[in-house]
């Protein structure tokens, strides 16, 4: 009894230890999410979501619209525990000019502005931040993207999140 004790705590540790990793990538104004949990990965087909949530916002009114952007902001506490108790591997903004930054430094200086911006949001928000991937250079390998962003959890880390938005109530 005692050894099916054993494995059933052992694999309850391998279960909640499962790596989830989501990857979101804007390549020319589409946006591609994909998933990898544990071994097994899927593209989130979020195309049909977002023409219908386009949709549904063009047919309200600018009152009703303020007001969902202004709830919106509001209820993000959920999306900010589970940020708290995960990693982000890489965050990557495209600089969309080729010249240096002595060449055009309005631009370039504005440009460096917004992304150590994001980069001290996301240093704040995540719970680690494997690597700063915020380049002033034109990146050959980035060729067509607009903005890549790795995030990396467990499930332990998604259920600890789940529990204490449920105990603050902000759902």
């Amino acid at each position: 009894m005692m050894y099916i004790a054993i494995l059933v705590f052992l694999l309850l540790i391998l279960i909640l230890s499962t790596d989830i990793s989501f990857n979101m990538k804007s390549a020319n104004d589409v946006w591609k999410f994909d998933a990898k949990i544990g071994l097994i990965s899927f593209r989130i087909p979020h195309q049909r979501w977002m023409e219908k949530m386009i949709k549904k916002e063009q047919m309200k009114s600018k009152k009703d619209q303020r007001q969902d952007f202004i709830e919106a902001f509001s209820k993000r506490k959920l999306v900010r525990n589970i940020a708290q108790h995960s990693s982000l591997l890489q965050l990557y903004i495209a600089k969309f000019t080729k010249e240096e930054l002595y060449q055009n430094p309005i631009r370039n200086g504005l440009y460096l502005i917004v992304s150590n911006q994001v980069y001290a949001y996301a240093n704040s928000t995540f719970k680690r931040l494997e690597r700063r991937n915020i380049h002033l250079i034109y990146d050959e390998k980035y060729a067509n993207i607009d903005y890549y962003i790795r995030i990396k959890t467990d499930i332990i880390g998604l259920l600890t999140a789940l529990v204490q938005s449920l105990r603050k109530g902000d759902f």
